[in-house]
């Protein structure tokens, strides 16, 4: 409970100014691909030390991953045929065995056609989820924001004592 809480106080924190759009775009758009690709694989290793390692969000990249996986739940067969096309391309064959013939790459898992499906479907939305979570985040703090703090069920939740014992404890 108290790991939902917390998260729901950092992503209302994130959207009211505490994080710059782009580093709420950039941690939602890193999340969404981890969340359509498989987690257990080097792929998956990789993006979560990026989300880790540059400044972007991390309750936005868990909110991306949760949206996207559930997302990845209704296309996994239109992608795995995607991944399958893409592995079977007559010209890419010999690009495909050198790469797993070499030391690390076999860990990424690409040879399998739903990592490699996910990854290209991941890699063409990454701009579009990017630009479009930017956008979202410019238009709620200028238009939005404001009528959302002046509902009554937030300025009840900010009054109550447990949200300010909340806050003194959390933060």
């Amino acid at each position: 409970m108290f790991f939902l809480l917390n998260q729901l106080r950092k992503l209302l924190k994130a959207f009211n100014k505490d994080a710059t759009p782009a580093q709420i775009a950039g941690g939602f758009m890193l999340g969404s691909i981890l969340g359509l690709i498989p987690k257990f694989n080097l792929f998956g290793f990789i993006l979560m030390a990026l989300i880790l390692l540059i400044r972007v969000n991390i309750s936005m990249s868990i909110v991306g991953m949760a949206l996207f996986s559930a997302l990845g739940f209704f296309t996994d067969l239109l992608i795995e045929g995607l991944g399958y096309g893409i592995l079977n391309l007559g010209f890419l064959h010999g690009l495909w065995t050198f790469l797993y013939n070499l030391p690390i790459v076999p860990w990424t898992a690409f040879n399998n056609s739903m990592v490699m499906g996910n990854l290209i479907f991941g890699l063409i939305l990454a701009f579009p989820v990017y630009k479009g979570m930017s956008w979202f985040v410019v238009y709620y703090r200028n238009n939005v924001k404001d009528k959302i703090m002046k509902w009554k069920f937030m300025q009840v939740l900010m009054a109550s004592k447990v949200y300010q014992w909340y806050e003194k404890v959390a933060g």
